[in-house]
């Protein structure tokens, strides 16, 4: 593994993991407002994770 895909492993994870916690901010925050400013971060989490 070069140095190449081992950066974009990591990045994949962090990516991933914030997306996941995203969707679950979007589910258990009772305000309206916090869970519409997480769905963009998870919308922003998943488009990254696509194109890079």
């Amino acid at each position: 593994m070069n140095l190449a895909e081992g950066v974009q492993l990591v990045s994949l994870i962090v990516l991933s993991a914030m997306m996941l916690g995203a969707a679950l901010g979007v589910v258990l925050f009772e305000n309206i407002v916090y869970s519409a400013f997480t769905l963009g971060g998870c919308l922003s989490a998943l488009l990254d994770s696509i194109f890079c």
